[in-house]
């Protein structure tokens, strides 16, 4: 839905307003990009507004419906203050694509309304993503700057599939069975790790959520080091196939080998790495990703650096180290969010507490 921003240089509340309905009138074709044929049964929906459609024979398409804003509109005349501003019996008044959206603030004890103020939309210019998918992959990811469109060309190629090349394995040192994906060339445990060292410790205190999420390790911790290089360079080569904690025969990823596996992703597929890779599952407050490789991403969150338990965004984010040292005290990881659908590559402190994926060697 539609989210406005306000930003005023003057002494101004504005509270939630009554909601209308807002109409959604959105309509295409879905095509073969290859062949340029209308693509049937192929489904596009709205990832915001959670609606959904089947293409017809013809890969023809529509969504149309009203939906609530949340937006109050104000009729009427109004006395202009500057820009999108008006004051009107007391209150401020926006206008905002043709329509006066009263805000229920008052003046407050100061004279009247300065004549500056600025306006700022929250989501920039994006109201929703249309979203195509087919075999249960998403194909296409288009992003709509508003609810209203006719026309819209849709393609991709179809004869560009993925299927999943999955399996089990047992960990030989306490017996636990891990899901595996291949990607690429590359072959990856679908779990995080739940391998019980030193300075590692379950989500948030609570046992049981190391069978849901593995388990959370400081940097040296993943890696088997003395803690005495969670302060010093360790200066391993990022080729070296580290095993650290991951079982016999996988080791812990490079960064350069997370490189690899999100240009693998963003490559086959058309969707951005952060929504295929992530689980498609309720423990993510919002944004589920689609797991179109088997990757499973959980939002185990991230341990302090006290090594005590709390967490940061338990539901909302996960955390994956690397073998790859940023510099004496930090070290490279990777980062899914809740609220993006993108995969962040950052350094942070090594006596942080984030997950593991093991790599196979």
């Amino acid at each position: 839905m539609r989210r406005i921003g306000f930003i005023f240089s003057m002494l101004v509340s504005v509270s939630a307003l009554p909601a209308l309905s807002q109409t959604i009138a959105l309509s295409g074709t879905v095509k073969d990009s290859v062949t340029g044929n209308g693509l049937s049964g192929a489904k596009v929906s709205l990832a915001t507004a959670k609606d959904s459609t089947t293409t017809g024979s013809d890969g023809s398409w529509s969504l149309t419906y009203s939906s609530s804003t949340g937006v109050g509109l104000r009729s009427g005349s109004s006395r202009a203050v500057s820009g999108h501003l008006s004051l009107q019996d007391g209150h401020v008044v926006l206008r905002y694509e043709g329509h006066d959206l009263l805000g229920h603030g008052s003046r407050g004890t100061s004279t009247a309304l300065a004549p500056s103020a600025s306006l700022a939309r929250s989501s920039a210019s994006v109201v929703d993503t249309l979203l195509v998918s087919w075999k249960d992959s998403v194909r296409v990811r288009y992003a709509l700057t508003s609810y209203s469109a006719t026309g819209l060309q849709l393609a991709f190629d179809t004869s560009s599939t993925f299927k999943l090349d999955t399996g089990h394995f047992t960990d030989a040192r306490d017996g636990q069975s891990y899901k595996y994906t291949k990607i690429g060339s590359q072959t990856w445990m679908a779990q995080n790790l739940n391998y019980q060292v030193d300075s590692s410790w379950c989500a948030g205190g609570v046992a049981s959520n190391c069978a849901i999420y593995g388990r959370l390790y400081q940097w040296t911790a993943a890696m088997k080091l003395d803690t005495s290089y969670n302060h010093k360079v360790w200066q391993g080569a990022d080729s070296a196939k580290h095993q650290g904690a991951c079982p016999s025969g996988w080791h812990v990823p490079s960064d350069a080998e997370w490189i690899k596996l999100t240009d693998t992703t963003l490559s086959s597929v058309t969707a951005t790495a952060g929504t295929v890779l992530k689980a498609n599952s309720s423990l993510w407050s919002t944004n589920t990703g689609t797991d179109v490789y088997g990757f499973s991403v959980l939002p185990a969150a991230a341990g302090s650096h006290y090594g005590d338990g709390r967490l940061d965004g338990l539901g909302r984010y996960a955390y994956f180290w690397s073998s790859s040292e940023f510099d004496a005290s930090y070290a490279w990881y990777r980062y899914f969010h809740y609220n993006n659908v993108y995969v962040d590559r950052h350094g942070d402190l090594k006596t942080n507490g984030f997950s593991l994926r093991c790599l196979q060697n």
